[in-house]
Order: C-alpha cells, then sequence, then structure tokens
C-alpha cells in the first residue's frame, strides 16, 4: 500500500499547489491492467483514496466490460473519466450510453490520429501508385479550407498590426551583432 499511498501524497501536494485555480487534476490507475486478480479492486480503492487527497476525477485504465464499467461507476466516489481507445482492452460504447453507465468524462485519445493517419496512407498510395494527386483531390481539404481551419486571416492581420507604427509607418528594427564571415579566408 505504501505506493498507493506515496501517490495519494503528490495529489495532495499538487492540489495544495494548484489550490482550486482553473485546473482540472485527473488521478489515473494502470491498476487494472496489472492484475486481473486484484486489478478491479485494488484500481477502485486508488481512485477513492486519490480523490479524497484532491484529484477532480479519476481514471481507472482498462476495464475490460461493460459490468466492470458499471462497477466502477457503483464504487468511485466522484467524477469518473474513461477513455474509448480503438483497439484497447475497454469495450467500445456511444458517449450517451457512458454516461447512462455514470461517467462524467470521455476522451477519445487517438481517434483524431488513428484517422488522419488512415487518410495519410491512402493519400499517399494513391501518389506513388498515380504520379499526382491531380485526380484525388476529394482525399483533401482545399488551401482555402486549411488557411481557414488554421486561421489565417487573423494571424495575417496581427502580422500587419504589428508591421505597421502607430501613424501606419512601416516598423524597422535595427540589430547589432558582430558580423561574422561565412567564407573561409584561406
Amino acid at each position: 500500500m505504501k505506493e498507493m499511498d506515496e501517490f495519494a501524497t503528490l495529489i495532495a501536494a499538487a492540489r495544495a499547489e494548484i489550490g482550486n485555480d482553473d485546473f482540472f487534476l485527473v488521478a489515473r490507475t494502470d491498476a487494472r491492467a496489472s492484475s486481473a486478480k486484484r486489478g478491479l479492486d485494488d484500481s477502485i480503492t486508488r481512485s477513492n483514496l486519490y480523490l479524497d487527497a484532491g484529484a477532480d476525477c479519476s481514471f481507472i485504465e482498462a476495464p475490460r466490460s461493460r459490468a466492470e464499467m458499471e462497477e466502477i461507476c457503483n464504487r468511485v466516489n466522484g467524477l469518473r473519466m474513461i477513455n474509448m481507445m480503438e483497439g484497447g482492452l475497454t469495450p467500445l460504447m456511444p458517449v450517451d450510453t457512458l454516461g447512462r453507465i455514470g461517467y462524467d468524462l470521455v476522451i477519445h485519445p487517438m481517434s483524431g490520429l488513428y484517422s488522419a493517419t488512415k487518410a495519410m496512407i491512402t493519400a499517399y498510395s494513391h501518389l506513388k501508385s498515380a504520379g499526382s494527386m491531380q485526380d484525388a483531390m476529394g482525399l483533401m481539404v482545399t488551401m482555402e479550407e486549411f488557411d481557414a481551419l488554421m486561421g489565417l486571416d487573423a494571424k495575417q492581420a496581427i502580422e500587419e498590426q504589428f508591421a505597421r507604427g502607430v501613424e501606419g509607418e512601416k516598423l524597422t528594427a535595427r540589430v547589432r551583432a558582430p558580423v561574422r564571415s561565412h567564407i573561409n579566408p584561406q
């Protein structure tokens, strides 16, 4: 139990340091993954201890069934988080079902990366075989869509704002630095 107590002490120290500012402290335990026999009970004990120590939410990694997920929600005394990781040990379920079971926070940590990777494989496979993306433009966003997503207009407006002085004159900066020749004098 020393390891559990040490982690609870770290949670309490973190809470004392951050106070109740806009900081959401999630305590994660992987005890379920480490022991098929005692892992679930151990994880629930740890989660409640960490919540008592000051965590805002507990995250038990890798419940293996809906029954385990329901048991976690019934026995953990505070906010509960779960991740829906495609290919992981936890069964995938819709967010509304997870809410009904009792989860307060659901994350999908790999969905975007897995999707982006699949899209890159598809695009680069096409590019390799066809030699061009000319007939596969539908696989991509347009330059205009990408610029809008990145907020390019707002970034350019900020650049323009700081590139002009108060009265509209172009700002210049003079930097004094030693000049070193990159040409070998030999």
